[in-house]
């Protein structure tokens, strides 16, 4: 067993010698698992010994290496291999036109960088771990101009493949093409328009699926492509057979059916029902589905009771083996019921149901337990005249069964279904007489080993009768056989020694008439006591037993290593069979005797002493199989008529019999009357044999009419499922009934059920799918699903139940057959009749579409077969539908514009749906211009000022990278949507390639622009002749001029107090002609102020002009009111300067960050006096004057 670490599954977790399959995490790359295991070995008597182990397990990965391109139009592609997993991995470039760069050549997944165009091999190894080797990639660059990544759309998956199908890639962009061609398929198929992005391709069968069609996008100097391939999805079958099980408990897992194996990525999703059809009264089970590969695991077990369905909603990772390599598979998937300690026959359905169907599985498992050691209780007598009794088993309830072999005559069985399986049934209705019950382990039908005992109790009105002990003896010490009367039916017996006390005398068995009594001493006159007993009272009668000096002999005991006590002898025959007996020497006067009891009788024997202690019997000419008794008598010429003997009993097999057996089990149905007779038929013996009845299900006990025939008649009083045991007996040894040779067959019997009407056929239509059935009641009644005409199965809620919901998953039809049966299901039904329940569910034509440019496009409704549905258009420009009658359909002739189509739903009862798809096309009205292709310089600035014409009224520009030099990191846009956005990233020399798509929501373009960067240093685009300013009162005017002006975007005007801190105070544009002259006023609030140009270039480069000072007059900052009793302002105070207040000692005493023009402070807090008040704007103290505080 796992006792920690990870799981994993044994082969056969009771042997010595098994397999181990560790389960592993089910990802790409998993890593080991260590595992800790326990053996342990039990004894019978309950002592065990344990041994544990811990394991390292790794996983292994299948070898392979590729890249991500292998067709590379660029510098980059991404090389990627298997899992090491503990193994090492390393790349390394075998060939090229020149040395690539690969950034991590110890990591399984990495980039080369660096590629130019020609060819090259890189090679992936694992060294180490469970695979190692080496795998090589090829990866062919064809240049570095841009070109759209191809995208053929997705896979296309098809219960039946259409003879057309659509074929719908990307748009190229603009100066690039698209082209469709076939890349495998069974037939060869015809591509519409192999050059346009969106077409169709016709001519394509089921038997030729699948069909893999490659999706090219070139430039005419790189490439890109992709594929779609359109498959068939997977048909499902069941696999497994009815099973039997018996086993010491009911927690173990039976898995009867799992699906087959089918191709990777094929099946979406299933749905898994359940059904518990029939079992035992009153049993539950737990049933759950199993992923039996690629990791078994268990989802989720849920109860259930008979008449129960449940349901599993399988996603693709309940149905996957999710590794990378595209080869992998479905899990398989078993279905497990946990029977619990429930013992009877159980029949299961499972129902799988996919996009394609439903498949079905009718199981049936027959379980039995194996059980402890079984124990009736004592024998016992009831109070006199009572009538009922309760018995006393010592199994729990259901893991045994009571059954009478023994009834007085007239009793009725008071054993009955109903208190034959409890462990302490109470027994009723009881008359004068000896009851016997056996009491049997309930190892049901599909298990043989039956333990059983039995129990006696005796009934009575009046006391027993006065019995006889026999005459008075006279004779030798030792042993004497006493001879009691009969034992009447009312009572039980018992033999006592009255004197002497203590004797030591013994009784072979004293609750019978004629017992052996032991151990008699000579000269000693004993008085033994023979009582009857029951209820009502007890009698008596004594013998008397006188001993003369002589002793008899003592009982021998004989072995022989070669046949143990109702042992079997396998020997060819016909020959001679020597067996040697160990025996105690003789005493003197003691004569010993060898006999030999066969059946066949007349076999002749030889008796040869070894030695004083052993002796060879030898059985000559044995021609047949033997039953037969070794007696070996020992007497005494003191005491002639004093013998005491022991026997060995045997069989002799012959090796060419065909094994001893009770015949074929029975099923005997529709028994229109009881009692019924039914034959026994076993093999045949040249021994003794006899039928017993080991239990039934009714608790009732059949007739045989002759036990010790082979061949015999059984009487079965009602309905039920009976055992019967078949043995090889002693006529010598009652001890050996049954260890000779023994079988067990079972005769089921079951008289019919009601007539079954499954009612009127339904036909119905509304929104749930759920209808109410109407058959009629029986007492053992099951529906099933007889057959689909159309659609998938549907779901019986209550299988047992006349007027179960049924549930439709979509419109179908089906044949449903209600089936009546008699008592024993196991016998099948005994009148059944069907049902068609046809289904229409509301129309469903899809979800709407929107395609770009698209001349044609599959409408796909809803299945509403065995309804008809019917295609139409109501709107939009004319198009020509394919199969109007198709729920899967394809449409051409299609233009721009807004389509409306609508599906129709009639079931020809009245029941008509509709459902509308729009389906709009949109042209390429708008084409992307990304601009021209141009150098780049950096010299100060890492930022690029794009350039693309701007998108039309309705549609949306967005600006991409495309690529970048290695080892730089993605910058950011401006403003992605603007077309004249400004990139910042251009932080290394080399190519950066952008795209501007243009994209109305349904249809789009894109053009590429490349710019090329090198570490030139930028020059400006603008020369600058002069840059003057004067003032005037608090006005400053700028004055400045250019020489030149080419790709230039504007002037920042940008202002400072302090010639240090500069904010803008505004932007001016660029005139037409170089060579005019520019004016810009400003209302300054500094006495002198700093001005300066900062020019920018439409690539986003930018430099300063000179700093120039301006003095302004007018600015003056000045206090008011003052002096205040209150409050005061300052004139002058333009926003965002801080101010303090001081006393005459230098104090601070208020200050004010960042205050707003013609904002008040208030003083009312200060004392009156003389305070002085400090302005700082930008940094610099601006102003300082004095403020009076007045009362």
């Amino acid at each position: 067993m796992v006792i920690g670490g990870a799981s994993g599954t044994f082969g056969n977790p009771s042997s010595a010698n098994t397999t181990f399959t560790p389960t592993f995490n089910i990802d790409e790359c998993a890593n080991s698992s260590s595992i800790t295991i326990r053996y342990t070995v039990r004894s019978a008597g309950g002592c065990e010994s344990t041994v544990t182990r811990n394991y390292t397990f790794s996983r292994n990965y299948s070898l392979y290496a590729t890249a991500n391109p292998t067709q590379v139009c660029g510098t980059t592609t991404i090389l990627k291999g298997s899992c090491p997993g503990t193994g090492t991995a390393a790349w390394t470039q075998v060939s090229g036109p020149n040395t690539a760069t690969i950034n991590n050549a110890n990591a399984r997944t990495t980039a080369a960088t660096g590629l130019i165009a020609g060819s090259y091999v890189f090679r992936y190894t694992v060294s180490g771990g469970c695979s190692p080797g080496s795998v090589d990639v090829n990866v062919t660059v064809s240049g570095s101009s841009a070109v759209t990544q191809a995208n053929a759309g997705s896979d296309q998956y098809e219960c039946q493949i259409p003879g057309v199908v659509s074929l719908a890639g990307n748009k190229p962009a603009v100066g690039e093409t698209g082209t469709w061609s076939q890349l495998s398929g069974g037939t060869a198929a015809t591509i519409a328009d192999p050059n346009r992005f969106n077409t169709t391709a016709s001519g394509l069968t089921t038997g030729g699926a699948p069909y893999t069609f490659l999706y090219t996008i070139s430039n005419g100097t790189c490439f890109t492509s992709d594929s779609v391939t359109i498959y068939k999805r997977p048909e499902l079958t069941l696999i497994g057979s009815d099973t039997e099980a018996c086993s010491s408990s009911g927690t173990g897992q039976i898995t009867p059916v799992a699906t087959s194996t089918y191709t990777y990525n094929q099946l979406d999703t299933a749905v898994v029902n359940l059904t518990f059809l029939s079992g035992p009264a009153g049993a539950f089970v737990n049933s759950a589905v199993r992923k039996a590969s690629g990791g078994a695991s268990v989802i989720s077990f849920q109860s259930m009771t008979v008449g129960q369905t449940n349901t599993w909603n399988l996603s693709r990772s309940d149905l996957y083996v999710q590794t990378l390599n595209p080869s992998s598979q479905l899990y398989n998937l078993d279905f497990l019921f946990r029977l619990n300690d429930n013992v009877g026959v159980f029949k299961f359905r499972v129902s799988v149901t996919t996009e394609c169907g439903t498949v079905e599985k009718d199981v049936t498992i027959t379980r039995g337990l194996t059980g402890a050691g079984v124990n009736a209780g004592t024998d016992v007598a009831l109070p006199c005249t009572a009538t009922s009794a309760t018995l006393a088993g010592n199994l729990a309830n259901g893991k045994g069964l009571w059954s009478a072999v023994q009834l007085p005559a007239g009793a009725t069985n008071p054993i009955t279904p109903a208190n034959q399986a409890l462990r302490n049934p109470p027994i009723n209705g009881l008359i004068a007489g000896t009851y016997v019950f056996r009491y049997t382990n309930n190892t049901g039908p599909s298990c043989n080993a039956n333990q059983f005992d039995e129990v006696k109790v005796v009934v009575s009105n009046t006391p027993p009768p006065a019995p006889n002990a026999g005459v008075d003896i006279t004779g030798c010490a030792g042993s004497v056989q006493l001879s009691g009367s009969a034992v009447p039916a009312d009572a039980f017996a018992s033999w006592t020694v009255v004197s002497p006390a203590s004797s030591g005398v013994t009784f072979s068995n004293p609750s019978i008439p004629n017992p052996t009594v032991n151990n008699l001493q000579p000269n000693t006159s004993y008085t033994l006591r023979y009582t009857l007993t029951n209820g009502c009272g007890s009698s008596f009668d004594e013998v008397t037993i006188t001993t003369n000096s002589s002793v008899g002999p003592a009982k021998p005991t004989i072995t022989s290593s070669a046949l143990a006590n109702c042992g079997t002898i396998n020997s060819t025959l016909p020959s001679n069979v020597s067996i040697v007996f160990n025996h105690p020497a003789l005493d003197p006067g003691t004569i010993g005797t060898w006999t030999v009891i066969s059946q066949p009788s007349g076999i002749a024997h030889t008796a040869t002493s070894n030695s004083p202690t052993s002796t060879t019997i030898r059985l000559q000419n044995v021609t047949q199989s033997t039953v037969f008794s070794v007696i070996y008598s020992l007497s005494s010429s003191t005491c002639p008529s004093a013998s005491v003997s022991d026997t060995v009993t045997g069989y002799i097999r012959k090796s060419t019999d065909a094994p001893f057996s009770a015949g074929a089990s029975q099923q005997i149905c529709s028994v229109s009357s009881y009692p019924v007779t039914v034959s026994l038929n076993g093999s045949a013996s040249t021994g003794p044999v006899l039928w017993s009845q080991l239990y039934s299900s009714n608790g009732q006990q059949a007739t045989i009419a002759t036990p010790s025939s082979a061949n015999t008649n059984v009487t079965i009083p009602s309905d039920g499922m009976y055992r019967f045991q078949y043995q090889i007996q002693s006529t010598t040894d009652p001890g050996c009934q049954g260890l000779l040779g023994e079988d067990v067959m079972q005769v089921t019997t079951s008289s019919p059920g009601q007539i079954a009407l499954a009612g009127d056929d339904i036909k119905f239509c509304n929104t749930t799918g759920v209808t109410t059935l109407n058959g009629s009641p029986v007492t053992n009644g099951r529906w099933e699903v007889y057959q689909v005409l159309n659609g998938n199965a549907p779901v019986i809620g209550t299988v047992t139940s006349a007027t179960s919901n049924l549930t439709f998953n979509g419109s179908g039809s089906a044949i449903l057959k209600w089936n009546s049966y008699g008592s024993i299901t196991e016998c099948g039904p005994s009148s059944s009749d069907l049902l068609t329940v046809t289904y229409t569910a509301p129309a469903n034509a899809g979800s709407d579409l929107t395609l770009c440019d698209a001349s044609s496009v599959n409408l796909s409704a809803a299945n509403p077969s065995p309804a008809t549905g019917t295609w139409s258009q109501t709107s939009g420009p004319s198009a020509s539908i394919q199969n109007t009658s198709s729920p899967q359909t394809l449409v051409s002739g299609l233009t721009d514009g807004s389509y409306i189509f609508r599906y129709s739903v009639d079931n020809g009862s009245g029941c008509t749906t509709t459902d509308d798809v729009s389906v709009t096309i949109s042209g390429n009205s708008d084409t992307a211009v990304a601009g021209a292709d141009s150098a780049a310089c950096s010299g100060g600035t890492n930022k690029m000022h794009l350039n693309a014409s701007p998108s039309l009224a309705g549609s949306t520009g967005s600006w991409s990278v495309i690529r970048r030099p290695a080892g730089t990191t993605e910058g950011n846009f401006s403003d992605v949507h603007d077309p004249k956005a400004i990139y910042d990233g251009l932080t290394h020399p080399g190519k950066y390639v952008f795209a501007w798509t243009v994209s109305n929501g349904i249809c789009s373009s894109t053009d590429y622009v490349e710019f090329t960067s090198d570490s030139t240093l930028c020059r400006l685009p603008v020369t600058l002749t002069s840059f003057t300013g004067k003032g005037e009162n608090s006005l400053a005017t700028l004055n400045w001029a250019t020489s030149a002006e080419s790709n230039f975007s504007h002037f920042e005007v940008q202002y400072s107090s302090n010639a240090k801190t500069f904010r803008t105070i505004g932007r001016v544009a660029p005139e037409s002609n170089s060579g005019q002259g520019y004016v810009f006023s400003h209302e300054q609030q500094d006495p002198t102020g700093y001005y300066r140009l900062k020019m920018i270039d439409l690539d986003a480069t930018y430099a300063y002009s000179k700093t120039i000072a301006v003095a302004v007059s007018g600015v003056d900052m000045v206090i008011f009111s003052n002096p205040t009793a209150d409050r005061i302002q300052i004139k002058g105070i333009r926003g965002g300067e801080d101010v303090s207040v001081y006393d005459q000692h230098g104090k601070l005493v208020i200050s004010q960050k960042n205050i707003q023009a013609r904002q008040k402070i208030n003083l009312e807090g200060c004392a009156p006096g003389v305070y002085i008040l400090e302005v700082v704007r930008e940094g610099v103290q601006t102003f300082r004057g004095k403020v009076v505080k007045s009362n």
